[in-house]
């Protein structure tokens, strides 16, 4: 077996397979999780993921044990937030080296929590170093597409295990592209002039949607004239890919980054047993396109809550028997009635919600959803965040919540669960995520969304010189923010080396909300490349040889109003 690692490959990677093969037999593409899965699989350790939801959960009723620890006073306020910054500093801290020895009074408080952490990603490593030492099987080739340096030190340890172990490390092989005079192959060395042949090109339009039209237009006259063979587009979202279906071409699957309805279901179910619950919560559950409220019955709740906005009231009361009557099925009238019954019912008395109301309702929900779209994917999501919302309340092991802490609840349990796309992922057209998924040549390469935005600051949790001196002692190494800042660098250049025809990059002028969007920091060193030259490149649309297509429906005749109908003979009978 042959792997091939790098951090941005536990997503979508181009090219799909190496060269001009049509399969992959034998070399497995993976990132940090994909590998940590591919060991733990070959040496028998492989377990259920952990999300971290559950994790920050677990941890909460410890914090507040310990009254002397120094986020006593933190918890009593946020004991969600403070969970959350411990387990990011603990693994941050046993990712690089730290072994739980109480070298300073905060790192001896976070010690006491340590046998009561859950596990994640830096124990999984430890536990594949141990498993390796009495592995005698095979071991597969693997080569590292990023430097070794810039990995934490448990991943460094990890490689050099495998090294003892028998593994072969082989040198990434060198990028050859094709000898072409352009901008696109210049802006690869230190310095270089434009001359505008429209390989390199910064697109600038006022705003997201003149941008997204812009490309769509321009990729449909490409895919008329060449075919979109060997196009890929990196960072998409549901902004292009609407434009993308506007013009008959394949979209990538992009997720939004909220608002599905059947992941708002949840949020709805549980606020309506507040007591009272809110009328715009209400009506935000009534109104949405699918909920566990029949439809019918929900056109009567909408006007009874449009004339009384309140649940409960006698006009509700008397629409909602109304609409159940109609319901001619026994069974089915009795369903939806307990169904009914458990979602009206207010359960928080004094402000505290019982754990126990809580979890009939989350139990209602999941076997609607379940009964209700039956292998159908999209209803999965939504199932996983019943299943992960309902262990964390078992984490937590109160019996009663208040309004804040099942806020928190709801909130982690939102982040850890991607929503479907809008449109489904088509074939024809490739899509990665980030630049640095680009791992082999691509004929033509469009960067959406090319701002600084994109790019996630380097932060690390705040160590005294103390701590800082006394972890160096027991050999951590704490990372080196000079070597990340240029690891990165070389690794979202990516797209500029692998580019052989042309790279589109895309940065608006503004955003969907209006604020100013300025280029990635890869446009300020073709800017320093260049002497400022690169300048010239920039356009409001994509310079190209071709006409764009320039759809105009037909316009369509306005009806004029009748007077009078014709009615053909013998249609109407006594």
């Amino acid at each position: 077996m042959r792997i091939l690692f790098d951090s941005s490959l536990d997503g979508r990677a181009w090219p799909l397979w190496p060269g001009e093969k049509e399969a992959l037999l034998g070399e497995n593409r993976v990132g940090r999780l994909g590998l940590l899965g591919l060991l733990e699989t070959i040496l028998g350790l492989r377990g259920p993921d952990m999300p971290e939801g559950v994790r920050v959960a677990s941890l909460v009723p410890l914090l507040q044990q310990n009254k002397q620890a120094f986020w006593a006073k933190s918890a009593e306020v946020d004991p969600f937030g403070v969970a959350r910054e411990l387990l990011r500093l603990y693994d941050f801290l046993f990712m690089h080296g730290w072994q739980e020895q109480p070298l300073t009074p905060r790192l001896a408080d976070l010690t006491s929590l340590g046998r009561m952490i859950l596990p994640a990603i830096p124990q999984r490593l430890v536990a594949i170093q141990d498993a390796l030492s009495d592995y005698e099987g095979a071991l597969p080739e693997i080569t590292l597409l990023e430097s070794e340096e810039s990995l934490p030190l448990l991943w460094q340890r990890l490689f050099s295990r495998l090294k003892e172990k028998g593994a072969e490390f082989l040198n990434p092989a060198e990028c050859i592209t094709e000898d072409k005079q352009g901008d696109l192959t210049a802006a690869r060395a230190e310095s270089f002039t434009p001359i505008g042949d429209c390989s390199l090109q910064l697109i600038r339009p006022v705003g997201v949607l003149l941008a997204a039209e812009e490309v769509a237009a321009w990729l449909a006259k490409v895919a008329e004239e060449e075919g979109l063979a060997g196009t890929v587009i990196i960072g998409a979202d549901p902004v292009l890919d609407t434009a993308l279906n506007r013009f008959g071409l394949p979209v990538s699957g992009a997720t939004p980054e909220s608002g599905h309805a059947l992941l708002q279901l949840l949020p709805l179910v549980l606020a309506l047993g507040w007591n009272p619950p809110d009328p715009a919560r209400i009506m935000e559950l009534l109104t949405l396109p699918v909920s566990p409220i029949p439809s019918k019955i929900r056109r009567k709740l909408i006007q009874a809550l449009s004339k009384w906005p309140a649940l409960g009231s006698p006009l509700w009361q008397k629409n909602l028997a109304e609409g159940l009557s109609e319901i001619t099925d026994t069974t089915e009238r009795q369903q939806k009635e307990d169904r009914l019954s458990i979602l009206f019912e207010p359960s928080a008395v004094n402000g505290e919600y019982p754990v126990a109301a809580i979890r009939q309702r989350v139990e209602m929900l999941s076997r609607w959803l379940h009964n209700g779209f039956p292998n159908d994917p999209q209803v999965y999501p939504a199932l996983s965040q019943c299943r992960i919302f309902s262990t964390m309340i078992e984490a937590l092991g109160r019996e009663n919540l208040s309004e804040p802490v099942l806020k928190k609840i709801i909130d982690e349990t939102i982040n850890a669960i991607d929503p479907p796309p809008i449109l489904p992922a088509q074939a024809g057209l490739a899509a990665v995520t980030t630049p640095e998924a680009i791992i082999g040549p691509a004929r033509r390469i469009v960067w959406w969304n090319f701002n600084r935005n994109t790019v996630p600051p380097l932060t690390f949790p705040l160590l005294t010189r103390e701590e800082q001196a006394a972890l160096a002692s027991v050999g951590v190494i704490l990372p080196d923010s000079a070597i990340l800042a240029n690891s990165r660098a070389k690794r979202w250049r990516r797209p500029l080396v692998h580019a052989t025809e042309q790279l589109v990059l895309v940065c608006p002028a503004q955003d969907a909300a209006g604020n100013d969007l300025h280029p990635h920091p890869l446009w300020d060193e073709l800017l320093a490349a260049s002497n400022d030259k690169a300048g010239s490149l920039i356009e409001k649309k994509i310079q190209h040889s071709y006409t764009l297509p320039c759809i105009s429906p037909k316009q369509l005749e306005i009806p004029q109003a009748l007077t009078s109908w014709t009615v053909p003979a013998n249609t109407i009978t006594n």
